[in-house]
């Protein structure tokens, strides 16, 4: 059995390197469309899990069938370029929001200001940037395609409390 800080770090090691990879592909001028990229899957723990499908259930919107969100070639490109483009902010930095928004640590919220997103954010642990101290979190999207039912990931960003709570309903 693996001891749950080797899996952790692992966790972070794997966005950090799909960020790299992201990053120099798309620097490098190549065709992203046609790439074929690793991928992995983020296991949400059982609180986020339950806590996931209790707001589906409260709004009514499509209860996820999956405990993972797939973390491919868009789950990092987004917020790589979206980072990169309003914040100025490295690859190195985006590796960071991504692995601990993703965390065993951070909540579920509903995004107040999209239907059927939620919010998956580390309240216990901030990353530094720019010598602020700043939130990581993710924006999921509860997507349903026929009959599958999914967390998809739309971005990643560094948020101040100040915007979580203007953003989040609990």
């Amino acid at each position: 059995m693996i001891p749950a800080r080797a899996g952790i770090e692992a966790l972070k090691v794997a966005f950090k390197s799909l960020v790299v990879t992201v990053s120099e592909l798309a620097q490098s001028g190549t065709n992203l469309d046609n790439a074929e990229l690793p991928f992995f899957t983020y296991l949400l723990t059982p609180k986020q899990t339950s806590r996931i499908r209790a707001i589906c259930k409260q709004e009514g919107w499509p209860i996820p069938a999956t405990k993972g969100v797939e973390i491919d070639l868009n789950a990092i490109l987004h917020p790589l370029e979206s980072r990169k483009n309003k914040d100025g902010c490295p690859p190195a930095f985006v590796g960071d929001i991504l692995a601990e928004a993703y965390s065993v640590n951070s909540e579920i919220a509903i995004n107040r200001e999209h239907n059927e997103q939620a919010l998956i954010f580390n309240a216990k642990k901030k990353i530094t940037y720019g010598g602020s101290k700043w939130h990581a979190l993710a924006v999921l999207d509860v997507r349903e395609e026929g009959h599958k039912k999914y967390l998809a990931p739309i971005t990643a960003y560094h948020a101040n409390e100040a915007k979580i709570r203007k953003i989040k309903i609990k």
